[in-house]
């Protein structure tokens, strides 16, 4: 457990210093974003993750 939370912080201080290299991260066809409460901003979650992805890859349609 200490070594991935020293992973996960070293990982943190990376980014801070804008010196952390890209995750290779899975990608899908389909997302879901579910929550059982309402009003809590699903859609402008959506749409910033959208946002964010279109800014990560050209290939997200």
């Amino acid at each position: 457990m200490s070594s991935f939370l020293d992973t996960l912080i070293n990982r943190q201080y990376d980014i801070a210093q804008d010196e952390a290299e890209p995750l290779e991260l899975p990608k899908f066809n389909t997302y879901t974003i579910c929550n059982l409460r309402g009003e809590i901003e699903k859609t402008t979650l959506a749409f910033n993750l959208s946002y964010l992805a279109r800014e990560m890859s050209s290939t997200i349609c």
